[in-house]
C-alpha cells in the first residue's frame, strides 16, 4: 500500500472516533481504548476505531482506495520506469526514467502502485469484517473509574487445553502499586498481563476490578484505563507528533509538549532534524532503540490511563539503555500516579522497581515479596529462594543481566 493511500485510509477512518490506542500487532489485538488492529501490509497497520464499526467503514475504505488509485492513474502518462528485457526486471532499480517510446519494456511506476492499492484494500475490507473472539456480556456497563483493586481470584487459562498456563493463580494489585512479575520463560507473565484488557478470557476463576468482574465492564471503557507497552516497539512513518497522537488524537501541541518535558523525552526529541514534526521512519528505524521505547512509552501513558502494563519492555535493549527507559519507566508512573504490573526476565530489575515482586513458575505462583523484604534481599538471596520454592535450577542467564 503506498504512503498516501494509508495515510488517507488512517485520516478517514480515525475520523469515526476521537479515541484510538497502540496496535499490539504481534497478537492481533489492541492495546489502547477503543480500536482493533488491521494490517494492510506485513510491516504496516492502521488504527480502526471500533466506535464508529459500521456499514460505512467498507465505503470509506474503498473510497480511500479508489481516490488514491486516480491519483496515482494521474501520472501514468508522465512518469514511467525502463525495464530492460534481458533481465526481465520489474524496474524497481532501474535509473531510467522516461516520457516517451524506447527499446525494453516499459512499466509505469503508478500502475504498480494502483494494483498494490486494490490488493491492500481487499486485505483492509476483509479484516473489518472479522467479529471479536472477545463476547461483550449482555448488559455489561461502563468502567467509570478505577479506585481502589485488581484482584486475580483461583485464575486458570490454557492456550489449547494440553496444558494450564495459568494454574489457579490469586492475588491483589492496590491502587498505586507496581508489582515486577518474574520468572523463567513459558512460566505464564505475560500471559497474565494479557488477561486484564481480555485479549484473552479466564477459563477458571475470575478477575475483578474494584470487585466487580471484568468480564461484567464494556470492553471499550476497560481498555481506555489502560496502556499497554511491549518488547516490540509499534511506530509509524510519521512524524514524531503525530505517532504521539496515537495514544490521545484530540492532543493538543501543549499537551505533547508538557507530556514530553515531564518525561525527560523533550531534548532528545528537540535534538532531532526537525524536533517533533522529525519524520521517524518505518517503524521509527530513524531512532535508537532506547529512543523508540521512550516514544512507545509517552504514547502509552499520554491519554492518562489508570493502568500501566509493561511486557519485557526492556529486553530488546542494552543495559546501559535498559537502565535509562526503567529510571524513564519510574518517573512517569511517579508523575502520573499509576498502577503497574510489568514483566520481565531480570531478577535485578524485579528487586529494584516497584512495590512487590512476584516470582512465577510453570503457570502458579512461588513466591510473593513485599516491599521491606525486598529491601533486605539481593539477587542471589532471591535466586536461592526461587530455587528452593520451584525444586529446580534456573537455566536462564537473562534472569540475572544487570
Amino acid at each position: 500500500m503506498s504512503c498516501l493511500l494509508r495515510k488517507r485510509v488512517v485520516q478517514e477512518l480515525n475520523s469515526l472516533s476521537t479515541s484510538a490506542g497502540l496496535v499490539r500487532a504481534e497478537r492481533g489485538t489492541i492495546v489502547g481504548a477503543d480500536s482493533q488492529a488491521v494490517g494492510p501490509c506485513p510491516q504496516h497497520f492502521v488504527v480502526v476505531p471500533s466506535a464508529g464499526r459500521n456499514v460505512n467503514e467498507r465505503h470509506i475504505v474503498s473510497r480511500a482506495v479508489r481516490q488514491q488509485a486516480g491519483d496515482e492513474a494521474d501520472h501514468l502518462g508522465t512518469r514511467a520506469v525502463l525495464v530492460r528485457a534481458e533481465r526481465g526486471g520489474s524496474g524497481a532499480n532501474s535509473d531510467a526514467v522516461f516520457n516517451g517510446p524506447h527499446h525494453g519494456i516499459i512499466e509505469p511506476v503508478a500502475f504498480r502502485n494502483i494494483n498494490q492499492c486494490i490488493a491492500a484494500g481487499d486485505r483492509v475490507l476483509g479484516l473489518l469484517d472479522e467479529k471479536s473472539r472477545i463476547p461483550e456480556a449482555t448488559g455489561a456497563v461502563r468502567l467509570e473509574q478505577f479506585r481502589d483493586s485488581i484482584e486475580f481470584r483461583d485464575v486458570s487459562f490454557s492456550y489449547d487445553d494440553s496444558r494450564k498456563v495459568i494454574d489457579s493463580v490469586s492475588f491483589t494489585i492496590r491502587k498505586g502499586e507496581t508489582v515486577a512479575l518474574v520468572g523463567p520463560s513459558g512460566g505464564g507473565k505475560s500471559t497474565l498481563s494479557d488477561l486484564i484488557p481480555r485479549f484473552y478470557d479466564v477459563q477458571g476463576g475470575e478477575i475483578l476490578i474494584d470487585g466487580v468482574d471484568l468480564r461484567r465492564y464494556r470492553i471499550d471503557s476497560l481498555r481506555a484505563h489502560m496502556g499497554v507497552v511491549s518488547q516490540d516497539t509499534i511506530l509509524f512513518n510519521d512524524t514524531i507528533e503525530n505517532n504521539l497522537r496515537l495514544g490521545k488524537q484530540e492532543a493538543t501541541e501543549e499537551e505533547i509538549r508538557t507530556a514530553a518535558k515531564v518525561a525527560n523525552a523533550h531534548d532528545f526529541i528537540m535534538e532531532t532534524e526537525d524536533g517533533y514534526r522529525t519524520n521517524i521512519g518505518d517503524r521509527g528505524m530513524k531512532l535508537s532503540g532506547g529512543q523508540r521505547q521512550a516514544l512507545t512509552l509517552l504514547m502509552a501513558t499520554i491519554k492518562q490511563p489508570k493502568l500501566l502494563l509493561l511486557d519485557e519492555h526492556t529486553a530488546a535493549l542494552d543495559p546501559k539503555t535498559a537502565k535509562n527507559v526503567l529510571t524513564l519507566t519510574q518517573k512517569i508512573i511517579a508523575e502520573n500516579h499509576l498502577t503497574a504490573m510489568m514483566v520481565t526476565h531480570n531478577m535485578k530489575d524485579a528487586l529494584e522497581y516497584g512495590n512487590r515482586t512476584i516470582m512465577m513458575h510453570e503457570g502458579k505462583i512461588i513466591l510473593d515479596i513485599d516491599a521491606e523484604t525486598k529491601k533486605r534481599i539481593h539477587v542471589e538471596d532471591l535466586l536461592v529462594m526461587f530455587e528452593k520454592a520451584s525444586g529446580s535450577e534456573i537455566n536462564n542467564d537473562r534472569m540475572l543481566l544487570g
